[in-house]
Protein backbone atom coordinates (compact mmCIF):
# COMPACT_ATOMS: atom_id res chain seq x y z
CA UNK A 1 0.00 0.00 0.00
CA UNK A 2 2.72 2.48 0.95
CA UNK A 3 4.69 1.70 -2.23
CA UNK A 4 1.53 2.25 -4.29
CA UNK A 5 0.97 5.57 -2.52
CA UNK A 6 4.48 6.77 -3.29
CA UNK A 7 3.80 6.25 -7.00
CA UNK A 8 0.11 7.13 -7.24
CA UNK A 9 -0.87 9.29 -4.25
CA UNK A 10 -2.51 12.66 -4.89
CA UNK A 11 -0.33 15.75 -4.47
CA UNK A 12 -2.25 17.96 -2.09
CA UNK A 13 -0.80 20.86 -0.08
CA UNK A 14 -2.16 20.01 3.37
CA UNK A 15 -0.47 16.62 3.74
CA UNK A 16 2.92 16.79 5.45
CA UNK A 17 5.96 15.63 3.48
CA UNK A 18 9.61 16.46 2.78
CA UNK A 19 10.05 20.17 3.38
CA UNK A 20 6.37 20.52 4.32
CA UNK A 21 5.76 20.16 8.08
CA UNK A 22 2.35 19.48 9.51
CA UNK A 23 0.00 22.45 9.92
CA UNK A 24 -3.06 21.85 12.16
CA UNK A 25 -4.96 24.82 10.75
CA UNK A 26 -4.35 23.77 7.14
CA UNK A 27 -5.48 20.25 8.03
CA UNK A 28 -8.69 21.61 9.58
CA UNK A 29 -9.46 23.77 6.54
CA UNK A 30 -8.77 20.85 4.18
CA UNK A 31 -10.96 18.42 6.11
CA UNK A 32 -13.89 20.86 6.24
CA UNK A 33 -13.54 21.69 2.52
CA UNK A 34 -13.58 17.96 1.72
CA UNK A 35 -16.69 17.13 3.74
CA UNK A 36 -19.13 15.51 1.28
CA UNK A 37 -17.13 17.11 -1.56
CA UNK A 38 -14.91 15.46 -4.21
CA UNK A 39 -11.23 16.42 -4.32
CA UNK A 40 -11.68 18.23 -7.64
CA UNK A 41 -13.91 20.78 -5.90
CA UNK A 42 -12.31 20.73 -2.46
CA UNK A 43 -8.81 21.62 -3.68
CA UNK A 44 -9.62 25.01 -5.30
CA UNK A 45 -11.86 25.85 -2.34
CA UNK A 46 -9.00 25.08 0.07
CA UNK A 47 -6.53 27.19 -1.92
CA UNK A 48 -8.95 30.12 -2.10
CA UNK A 49 -9.54 29.99 1.66
CA UNK A 50 -5.87 29.68 2.61
CA UNK A 51 -4.86 32.53 0.31
CA UNK A 52 -7.39 34.86 1.92
CA UNK A 53 -7.17 33.57 5.53
CA UNK A 54 -3.76 31.92 5.89
CA UNK A 55 -3.77 31.58 9.69
CA UNK A 56 -6.09 30.53 12.48
CA UNK A 57 -6.06 34.09 13.81
CA UNK A 58 -7.03 35.48 10.40
CA UNK A 59 -10.00 33.13 10.17
CA UNK A 60 -11.08 34.03 13.71
CA UNK A 61 -10.92 37.75 12.90
CA UNK A 62 -12.97 37.44 9.70
CA UNK A 63 -16.66 38.28 9.44
CA UNK A 64 -19.36 35.77 8.65
CA UNK A 65 -20.16 37.68 5.45
CA UNK A 66 -16.49 37.55 4.43
CA UNK A 67 -16.20 33.78 4.76
CA UNK A 68 -19.53 33.21 2.99
CA UNK A 69 -18.35 35.36 0.08
CA UNK A 70 -15.05 33.48 0.06
CA UNK A 71 -16.78 30.08 0.11
CA UNK A 72 -18.62 30.92 -3.10
CA UNK A 73 -20.30 27.91 -4.73
CA UNK A 74 -18.44 25.45 -2.50
CA UNK A 75 -21.72 23.91 -1.30
CA UNK A 76 -23.11 23.49 2.24
CA UNK A 77 -22.28 27.12 3.20
CA UNK A 78 -22.74 26.44 6.89
CA UNK A 79 -19.34 24.73 6.69
CA UNK A 80 -17.76 28.16 6.12
CA UNK A 81 -19.56 29.57 9.15
CA UNK A 82 -18.60 26.57 11.28
CA UNK A 83 -14.95 26.81 10.17
CA UNK A 84 -14.82 30.46 11.24
CA UNK A 85 -16.55 29.63 14.54
CA UNK A 86 -14.10 26.78 15.18
CA UNK A 87 -11.20 29.19 14.62
CA UNK A 88 -12.76 31.70 17.02
CA UNK A 89 -13.28 29.04 19.69
CA UNK A 90 -9.69 27.82 19.33
CA UNK A 91 -8.24 31.34 19.52
CA UNK A 92 -10.38 32.15 22.55
CA UNK A 93 -9.32 28.89 24.20
CA UNK A 94 -5.57 29.45 23.95
CA UNK A 95 -4.65 30.58 20.47
CA UNK A 96 -4.21 27.25 18.70
CA UNK A 97 -6.15 24.18 17.71
CA UNK A 98 -6.25 21.53 20.44
CA UNK A 99 -4.54 18.18 19.99
CA UNK A 100 -6.97 16.32 22.24
CA UNK A 101 -9.71 14.47 20.35
CA UNK A 102 -12.48 15.41 22.79
CA UNK A 103 -11.53 19.09 22.63
CA UNK A 104 -11.45 18.97 18.82
CA UNK A 105 -14.87 17.32 18.66
CA UNK A 106 -16.27 20.17 20.76
CA UNK A 107 -15.43 22.66 17.98
CA UNK A 108 -18.24 23.65 15.58
CA UNK A 109 -18.45 21.48 12.46
CA UNK A 110 -15.80 19.00 13.63
CA UNK A 111 -16.65 15.30 13.58
CA UNK A 112 -14.45 12.22 14.13
CA UNK A 113 -12.94 12.24 10.63
CA UNK A 114 -12.04 15.94 10.72
CA UNK A 115 -10.58 15.56 14.21
CA UNK A 116 -8.48 12.62 13.03
CA UNK A 117 -7.15 14.60 10.04
CA UNK A 118 -6.10 17.50 12.30
CA UNK A 119 -4.38 15.12 14.73
CA UNK A 120 -2.70 13.07 12.00
CA UNK A 121 -1.70 15.66 9.38
CA UNK A 122 -1.42 18.61 11.75
CA UNK A 123 0.20 17.12 14.85
CA UNK A 124 1.69 13.85 13.62
CA UNK A 125 -0.48 11.72 15.91
CA UNK A 126 -0.77 8.03 15.07
CA UNK A 127 -4.54 7.88 14.56
CA UNK A 128 -6.71 6.33 11.86
CA UNK A 129 -8.99 8.50 9.70
CA UNK A 130 -11.98 6.78 8.11
CA UNK A 131 -13.97 8.33 5.27
CA UNK A 132 -16.21 6.75 2.65
CA UNK A 133 -13.18 5.76 0.54
CA UNK A 134 -11.53 3.96 3.45
CA UNK A 135 -14.87 2.27 4.20
CA UNK A 136 -14.91 0.85 0.66
CA UNK A 137 -11.28 -0.33 0.63
CA UNK A 138 -11.37 -2.09 4.01
CA UNK A 139 -14.98 -3.24 3.75
CA UNK A 140 -14.30 -4.96 0.43
CA UNK A 141 -10.84 -6.34 1.10
CA UNK A 142 -11.53 -7.61 4.64
CA UNK A 143 -15.29 -8.23 4.82
CA UNK A 144 -15.84 -9.06 1.15
CA UNK A 145 -18.82 -6.72 0.89
CA UNK A 146 -19.44 -4.92 -2.40
CA UNK A 147 -20.97 -1.80 -0.83
CA UNK A 148 -19.61 -1.72 2.74
CA UNK A 149 -21.08 1.68 3.63
CA UNK A 150 -24.46 -0.06 3.67
CA UNK A 151 -23.57 -3.43 5.16
CA UNK A 152 -20.55 -3.06 7.48
CA UNK A 153 -20.91 -1.09 10.73
CA UNK A 154 -18.68 1.95 10.58
CA UNK A 155 -17.49 1.38 14.15
CA UNK A 156 -16.05 -2.02 13.13
CA UNK A 157 -14.15 -0.47 10.23
CA UNK A 158 -12.80 2.25 12.52
CA UNK A 159 -11.55 -0.35 15.02
CA UNK A 160 -9.86 -2.34 12.24
CA UNK A 161 -8.30 0.79 10.72
CA UNK A 162 -6.79 1.69 14.09
CA UNK A 163 -5.31 -1.83 14.48
CA UNK A 164 -3.84 -1.78 10.95
CA UNK A 165 -1.89 1.48 11.31
CA UNK A 166 1.82 0.88 10.53
CA UNK A 167 3.83 2.28 13.47
CA UNK A 168 4.88 5.84 12.79
CA UNK A 169 3.33 5.95 9.30
CA UNK A 170 -0.20 7.28 9.86
CA UNK A 171 0.46 10.38 7.73
CA UNK A 172 1.13 8.12 4.72
CA UNK A 173 -1.15 5.19 5.53
CA UNK A 174 -4.36 7.23 5.93
CA UNK A 175 -4.05 9.06 2.59
CA UNK A 176 -2.95 5.84 0.88
CA UNK A 177 -6.29 4.21 1.77
CA UNK A 178 -8.22 7.37 0.85
CA UNK A 179 -6.52 7.77 -2.51
CA UNK A 180 -6.86 4.07 -3.34
CA UNK A 181 -10.59 4.29 -2.68
CA UNK A 182 -10.91 7.39 -4.86
CA UNK A 183 -8.69 6.15 -7.71
CA UNK A 184 -9.44 2.43 -8.06
CA UNK A 185 -11.82 1.07 -5.40
CA UNK A 186 -14.74 3.11 -6.72
CA UNK A 187 -18.41 2.18 -6.83
CA UNK A 188 -17.40 0.42 -10.07
CA UNK A 189 -13.94 -0.82 -9.05
CA UNK A 190 -10.85 -0.97 -11.27
CA UNK A 191 -9.53 -4.15 -9.67
CA UNK A 192 -6.70 -4.66 -12.19
CA UNK A 193 -5.02 -1.48 -10.94
CA UNK A 194 -5.37 -2.26 -7.23
CA UNK A 195 -2.36 -3.41 -5.15
CA UNK A 196 -4.73 -5.39 -2.91
CA UNK A 197 -6.32 -7.36 -5.76
CA UNK A 198 -4.94 -10.78 -4.72
CA UNK A 199 -5.82 -10.17 -1.05
CA UNK A 200 -9.30 -8.75 -1.54
CA UNK A 201 -12.21 -10.93 -0.38
CA UNK A 202 -14.64 -9.14 -2.70
CA UNK A 203 -12.48 -9.75 -5.81
CA UNK A 204 -14.06 -13.13 -6.68
CA UNK A 205 -17.56 -11.70 -6.43
CA UNK A 206 -16.60 -8.82 -8.70
CA UNK A 207 -14.92 -11.22 -11.15
CA UNK A 208 -18.17 -13.26 -11.31
CA UNK A 209 -19.95 -10.13 -12.48
CA UNK A 210 -21.57 -9.13 -9.22
CA UNK A 211 -22.03 -5.39 -8.89
CA UNK A 212 -22.53 -3.09 -5.97
CA UNK A 213 -26.09 -1.76 -5.67
CA UNK A 214 -26.49 1.47 -7.63
CA UNK A 215 -26.22 4.67 -5.60
CA UNK A 216 -29.49 5.76 -4.05
CA UNK A 217 -31.41 8.24 -6.14
CA UNK A 218 -30.90 11.73 -4.78
CA UNK A 219 -33.61 14.42 -4.85
CA UNK A 220 -33.71 16.29 -8.14
CA UNK A 221 -31.64 19.45 -7.98
CA UNK A 222 -33.23 21.33 -10.88
CA UNK A 223 -36.03 23.46 -9.50
CA UNK A 224 -35.38 22.36 -5.89
CA UNK A 225 -35.13 24.58 -2.82
CA UNK A 226 -31.38 23.88 -2.82
CA UNK A 227 -31.08 25.41 -6.27
CA UNK A 228 -33.16 28.44 -5.28
CA UNK A 229 -31.12 28.96 -2.11
CA UNK A 230 -28.00 28.83 -4.25
CA UNK A 231 -29.43 31.53 -6.54
CA UNK A 232 -30.20 33.78 -3.56
CA UNK A 233 -26.74 33.36 -2.04
CA UNK A 234 -25.11 33.97 -5.42
CA UNK A 235 -26.91 37.32 -5.76
CA UNK A 236 -26.02 38.26 -2.18
CA UNK A 237 -22.36 37.35 -2.74
CA UNK A 238 -22.21 39.49 -5.89
CA UNK A 239 -23.70 42.40 -3.97
CA UNK A 240 -21.43 41.87 -0.96
CA UNK A 241 -18.18 42.04 -2.91
CA UNK A 242 -14.83 40.72 -1.68
CA UNK A 243 -15.17 42.32 1.75
CA UNK A 244 -18.67 40.99 2.27
CA UNK A 245 -20.08 44.41 3.22
CA UNK A 246 -22.33 45.29 0.27
CA UNK A 247 -26.08 44.70 0.14
CA UNK A 248 -28.96 44.61 -2.31
CA UNK A 249 -32.50 45.94 -2.14
CA UNK A 250 -34.85 43.09 -1.20
CA UNK A 251 -37.24 44.19 -3.94
CA UNK A 252 -34.45 43.94 -6.49
CA UNK A 253 -33.48 40.49 -5.20
CA UNK A 254 -37.04 39.23 -5.46
CA UNK A 255 -37.50 40.79 -8.88
CA UNK A 256 -34.42 39.01 -10.17
CA UNK A 257 -35.61 35.63 -8.90
CA UNK A 258 -39.37 35.43 -9.11
CA UNK A 259 -42.00 36.20 -11.70
CA UNK A 260 -45.24 34.80 -10.32
CA UNK A 261 -46.74 35.45 -6.85
CA UNK A 262 -46.09 31.80 -6.00
CA UNK A 263 -42.41 32.05 -6.90
CA UNK A 264 -42.14 35.29 -4.96
CA UNK A 265 -43.61 33.66 -1.85
CA UNK A 266 -41.22 30.74 -2.24
CA UNK A 267 -38.19 33.04 -2.61
CA UNK A 268 -39.30 35.08 0.42
CA UNK A 269 -39.62 31.93 2.50
CA UNK A 270 -36.17 30.72 1.49
CA UNK A 271 -34.62 34.11 2.21
CA UNK A 272 -36.28 34.01 5.64
CA UNK A 273 -34.75 30.57 6.23
CA UNK A 274 -31.29 31.85 5.28
CA UNK A 275 -31.75 34.74 7.72
CA UNK A 276 -32.73 32.33 10.52
CA UNK A 277 -29.63 30.23 9.80
CA UNK A 278 -27.37 33.29 10.03
CA UNK A 279 -26.32 33.00 6.39
CA UNK A 280 -28.07 36.23 5.38
CA UNK A 281 -29.60 39.36 6.91
CA UNK A 282 -32.35 41.77 5.96
CA UNK A 283 -33.25 45.13 7.43
CA UNK A 284 -34.84 48.31 6.18
CA UNK A 285 -35.71 46.82 2.80
CA UNK A 286 -32.17 45.61 2.09
CA UNK A 287 -30.45 42.25 2.52
CA UNK A 288 -26.95 40.83 2.41
CA UNK A 289 -24.62 38.06 3.53
CA UNK A 290 -23.89 37.04 7.09
CA UNK A 291 -24.67 38.99 10.23
CA UNK A 292 -25.61 42.29 8.62
CA UNK A 293 -24.83 45.89 9.57
CA UNK A 294 -24.35 46.83 13.20
CA UNK A 295 -27.50 48.07 14.90
CA UNK A 296 -27.94 49.60 18.32
CA UNK A 297 -29.36 47.37 21.01
CA UNK A 298 -33.14 47.41 20.92
CA UNK A 299 -33.31 48.82 17.38
CA UNK A 300 -33.44 45.53 15.50
CA UNK A 301 -35.90 45.22 12.65
CA UNK A 302 -39.20 44.19 14.17
CA UNK A 303 -39.75 41.47 11.57
CA UNK A 304 -36.80 39.47 12.90
CA UNK A 305 -38.20 38.84 16.40
CA UNK A 306 -41.99 39.17 16.73
CA UNK A 307 -42.51 40.43 20.32
CA UNK A 308 -44.09 38.00 22.75
CA UNK A 309 -43.72 35.00 20.37
CA UNK A 310 -41.07 32.34 20.34
CA UNK A 311 -38.69 33.53 17.60
CA UNK A 312 -39.79 33.12 13.99
CA UNK A 313 -42.79 30.82 14.52
CA UNK A 314 -45.18 33.56 13.38
CA UNK A 315 -42.88 34.52 10.52
CA UNK A 316 -42.60 30.89 9.41
CA UNK A 317 -46.36 30.56 9.12
CA UNK A 318 -46.65 33.73 7.08
CA UNK A 319 -43.78 33.10 4.72
CA UNK A 320 -44.41 29.51 3.75
CA UNK A 321 -42.58 26.24 4.02
CA UNK A 322 -38.86 26.06 3.38
CA UNK A 323 -36.17 23.40 3.45
CA UNK A 324 -32.83 24.44 4.88
CA UNK A 325 -29.53 22.65 5.41
CA UNK A 326 -28.89 23.77 8.97
CA UNK A 327 -25.89 21.65 9.99
CA UNK A 328 -23.13 19.66 8.33
CA UNK A 329 -19.98 17.88 9.46
CA UNK A 330 -17.94 15.04 7.98
CA UNK A 331 -20.46 12.41 9.11
CA UNK A 332 -23.85 13.86 8.19
CA UNK A 333 -25.99 16.80 7.14
CA UNK A 334 -29.22 17.96 8.81
CA UNK A 335 -32.09 19.37 6.76
CA UNK A 336 -34.95 21.26 8.43
CA UNK A 337 -38.40 21.22 6.84
CA UNK A 338 -40.30 24.05 8.50
CA UNK A 339 -43.89 25.26 8.79
CA UNK A 340 -45.48 21.83 8.46
CA UNK A 341 -49.12 21.49 9.52
CA UNK A 342 -51.32 23.97 11.41
CA UNK A 343 -48.79 24.37 14.25
CA UNK A 344 -45.79 25.23 12.04
CA UNK A 345 -43.83 22.14 13.06
CA UNK A 346 -40.32 21.36 11.88
CA UNK A 347 -39.30 17.87 10.75
CA UNK A 348 -35.58 17.13 10.46
CA UNK A 349 -33.73 14.74 8.14
CA UNK A 350 -30.30 13.44 9.15
CA UNK A 351 -28.50 12.42 5.93
CA UNK A 352 -25.29 10.36 6.42
CA UNK A 353 -22.43 11.58 4.26
CA UNK A 354 -21.68 8.07 3.01
CA UNK A 355 -25.15 7.58 1.53
CA UNK A 356 -26.52 5.39 4.33
CA UNK A 357 -30.17 5.37 5.38
CA UNK A 358 -31.61 8.64 6.67
CA UNK A 359 -33.11 9.32 10.11
CA UNK A 360 -36.19 11.53 10.48
CA UNK A 361 -36.93 13.47 13.67
CA UNK A 362 -40.70 13.98 14.18
CA UNK A 363 -43.44 13.29 11.65
CA UNK A 364 -45.99 16.16 11.59
CA UNK A 365 -48.88 16.79 9.23
CA UNK A 366 -47.51 17.76 5.82
CA UNK A 367 -44.90 15.00 5.95
CA UNK A 368 -45.35 14.52 2.19
CA UNK A 369 -42.87 17.40 1.75
CA UNK A 370 -40.24 15.46 3.68
CA UNK A 371 -40.86 12.35 1.58
CA UNK A 372 -40.43 14.39 -1.59
CA UNK A 373 -37.10 15.73 -0.30
CA UNK A 374 -35.91 12.20 0.47
CA UNK A 375 -36.64 11.27 -3.15
CA UNK A 376 -37.09 7.56 -2.48
CA UNK A 377 -34.05 7.32 -0.20
CA UNK A 378 -34.18 4.55 2.37
CA UNK A 379 -35.26 5.34 5.94
CA UNK A 380 -33.13 4.08 8.80
CA UNK A 381 -35.39 5.24 11.62
CA UNK A 382 -38.09 7.67 12.70
CA UNK A 383 -37.65 9.19 16.16
CA UNK A 384 -40.48 11.13 17.81
CA UNK A 385 -39.50 13.60 20.53
CA UNK A 386 -42.82 13.40 22.46
CA UNK A 387 -46.43 12.28 22.20
CA UNK A 388 -48.27 15.50 21.27
CA UNK A 389 -50.28 14.89 18.12
CA UNK A 390 -48.75 17.70 16.07
CA UNK A 391 -45.48 15.72 16.13
CA UNK A 392 -47.27 12.49 15.10
CA UNK A 393 -49.95 13.45 12.59
CA UNK A 394 -47.94 12.38 9.55
CA UNK A 395 -47.28 8.88 10.89
CA UNK A 396 -49.67 7.11 8.52
CA UNK A 397 -48.02 8.83 5.54
CA UNK A 398 -44.63 7.64 6.81
CA UNK A 399 -45.76 4.07 7.47
CA UNK A 400 -47.35 3.80 4.03
CA UNK A 401 -43.91 4.00 2.41
CA UNK A 402 -41.54 2.64 5.06
CA UNK A 403 -41.28 -0.23 7.53
CA UNK A 404 -38.30 1.40 9.30
CA UNK A 405 -38.29 1.20 13.09
CA UNK A 406 -40.03 3.98 15.03
CA UNK A 407 -38.66 5.17 18.37
CA UNK A 408 -39.88 7.32 21.26
CA UNK A 409 -38.79 7.93 24.84
CA UNK A 410 -39.06 5.07 27.32
CA UNK A 411 -41.21 7.21 29.65
CA UNK A 412 -43.62 8.37 26.92
CA UNK A 413 -46.53 6.20 28.09
CA UNK A 414 -49.20 8.11 26.15
CA UNK A 415 -48.03 6.94 22.71
CA UNK A 416 -50.34 4.35 21.17
CA UNK A 417 -48.61 0.97 21.46
CA UNK A 418 -50.38 -0.25 18.31
CA UNK A 419 -47.94 1.84 16.30
CA UNK A 420 -45.16 -0.61 17.16
CA UNK A 421 -42.97 1.97 18.85
CA UNK A 422 -39.60 0.95 20.24
CA UNK A 423 -38.52 2.59 23.49
CA UNK A 424 -35.35 4.63 23.97
CA UNK A 425 -34.03 4.80 27.52
CA UNK A 426 -32.09 7.77 28.83
CA UNK A 427 -28.43 7.45 27.84
CA UNK A 428 -29.12 5.10 24.92
CA UNK A 429 -26.84 5.58 21.91
CA UNK A 430 -28.66 4.67 18.69
CA UNK A 431 -26.57 4.27 15.53
CA UNK A 432 -28.39 4.75 12.23
CA UNK A 433 -26.54 4.84 8.92
CA UNK A 434 -23.25 5.32 10.77
CA UNK A 435 -24.59 8.36 12.67
CA UNK A 436 -24.53 8.09 16.47
CA UNK A 437 -27.62 9.62 18.12
CA UNK A 438 -27.56 10.00 21.91
CA UNK A 439 -30.86 10.00 23.83
CA UNK A 440 -31.45 12.44 26.70
CA UNK A 441 -34.62 12.15 28.81
CA UNK A 442 -35.74 15.80 29.27
CA UNK A 443 -39.16 15.67 30.98
CA UNK A 444 -41.32 18.71 31.67
CA UNK A 445 -43.17 19.58 28.49
CA UNK A 446 -44.39 15.97 28.66
CA UNK A 447 -43.23 13.31 31.14
CA UNK A 448 -41.48 11.33 28.42
CA UNK A 449 -40.00 14.12 26.28
CA UNK A 450 -36.57 13.33 24.88
CA UNK A 451 -33.84 15.41 23.28
CA UNK A 452 -31.45 13.86 20.76
CA UNK A 453 -27.80 14.78 20.35
CA UNK A 454 -25.84 14.00 17.18
CA UNK A 455 -22.44 15.59 16.56
CA UNK A 456 -22.67 19.32 17.18
CA UNK A 457 -26.46 19.52 17.18
CA UNK A 458 -29.23 18.69 19.68
CA UNK A 459 -32.87 18.20 18.66
CA UNK A 460 -34.97 19.48 21.57
CA UNK A 461 -38.54 18.86 20.44
CA UNK A 462 -40.72 21.22 22.49
CA UNK A 463 -38.39 21.32 25.51
CA UNK A 464 -36.24 24.31 24.54
CA UNK A 465 -36.67 27.12 21.99
CA UNK A 466 -34.83 30.37 21.28
CA UNK A 467 -36.15 32.64 24.02
CA UNK A 468 -37.65 30.14 26.40
CA UNK A 469 -38.83 26.63 27.34
CA UNK A 470 -41.74 24.78 25.78
CA UNK A 471 -45.24 25.36 27.12
CA UNK A 472 -45.88 23.83 30.54
CA UNK A 473 -49.22 22.64 31.97
CA UNK A 474 -48.45 23.41 35.61
CA UNK A 475 -45.90 25.14 37.82
CA UNK A 476 -44.49 21.73 38.73
CA UNK A 477 -44.10 20.84 35.06
CA UNK A 478 -42.29 24.14 34.38
CA UNK A 479 -39.87 23.51 37.23
CA UNK A 480 -39.21 20.00 35.91
CA UNK A 481 -38.63 21.40 32.43
CA UNK A 482 -36.18 23.99 33.79
CA UNK A 483 -34.32 21.23 35.65
CA UNK A 484 -34.09 19.21 32.43
CA UNK A 485 -32.77 22.23 30.56
CA UNK A 486 -30.19 23.13 33.21
CA UNK A 487 -29.04 19.65 34.16
CA UNK A 488 -29.05 18.07 30.69
CA UNK A 489 -29.10 20.58 27.83
CA UNK A 490 -27.09 23.43 29.34
CA UNK A 491 -24.25 21.03 30.16
CA UNK A 492 -23.58 20.60 26.41
CA UNK A 493 -20.84 22.68 24.74
CA UNK A 494 -21.92 26.28 24.17
CA UNK A 495 -21.60 26.09 20.38
CA UNK A 496 -24.03 23.14 20.16
CA UNK A 497 -26.81 24.02 17.71
CA UNK A 498 -30.30 23.74 19.25
CA UNK A 499 -32.97 22.59 16.76
CA UNK A 500 -36.49 22.75 18.25
CA UNK A 501 -39.78 21.31 17.07
CA UNK A 502 -41.11 24.68 15.88
CA UNK A 503 -39.43 27.79 14.47
CA UNK A 504 -35.78 28.72 14.31
CA UNK A 505 -32.74 27.32 16.07
CA UNK A 506 -30.32 28.81 18.56
CA UNK A 507 -27.18 27.70 20.39
CA UNK A 508 -26.68 26.41 23.91
CA UNK A 509 -24.50 29.44 24.76
CA UNK A 510 -27.10 31.93 23.53
CA UNK A 511 -29.88 30.16 25.40
CA UNK A 512 -27.87 29.97 28.63
CA UNK A 513 -27.30 33.72 28.42
CA UNK A 514 -31.04 34.33 27.94
CA UNK A 515 -31.86 32.08 30.88
CA UNK A 516 -29.44 33.91 33.19
CA UNK A 517 -31.69 36.99 33.14
CA UNK A 518 -34.76 34.89 33.90
CA UNK A 519 -33.01 33.13 36.80
CA UNK A 520 -31.94 36.46 38.32
CA UNK A 521 -35.56 37.57 38.84
CA UNK A 522 -38.26 36.41 41.26
CA UNK A 523 -41.32 34.73 39.78
CA UNK A 524 -44.84 33.90 40.87
CA UNK A 525 -45.16 30.50 42.50
CA UNK A 526 -47.72 29.39 39.93
CA UNK A 527 -45.76 30.52 36.86
CA UNK A 528 -46.30 28.17 33.91
CA UNK A 529 -47.68 28.13 30.37
CA UNK A 530 -45.87 30.01 27.59
CA UNK A 531 -42.85 31.31 29.49
CA UNK A 532 -40.20 33.55 27.93
CA UNK A 533 -36.75 34.00 29.48
CA UNK A 534 -36.70 37.75 28.73
CA UNK A 535 -40.16 38.86 29.82
CA UNK A 536 -41.76 36.29 32.14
Amino acid sequence: MLAWYEQNGAEVPWRPGPGRPGDPYAALVAAVCAQQTPMSRALPLYRRWMEALPTLAAAAASSRAEVLALWGDGGYPRRAVALREAAQAAVAGGGELPRDEKALLALPGVGPFTAAIVRCFGYGEQVAAVDVNVMRVLGRSVWGELEPVRSVPRAEVERLAARMLPPGDAARWNPALMDLGAATCRSRPLCGKCPLERLCRARRRIARGEEAPPPRRQPRYEGSDRQWRGHILRILRAAAGAGGTGSVAEESLMGGLAESPGERARAAGLLAALVREGLAWRSGGRCGLGEGPDVAAGEEDAEQEPPGVLPSVAADRAEGSAMAEVYSDDRFTVEAHADLGPFANVSYIIRPADGGPATVIDVPEGFEEVLAALGGREFGALIVTHYHRDHWDGFDVFRAVSSAPVYAGAEEIEIDESRGVRRLADGTALEVGGVRIEVMHTPGHTPGSISLRAGGVVFTGDTLFPGGPGASRSAEALQQEIRSINERLYTLPGETLVLPGHGAGTTIAASREEYAGFASREHAADLHGNVLWASS
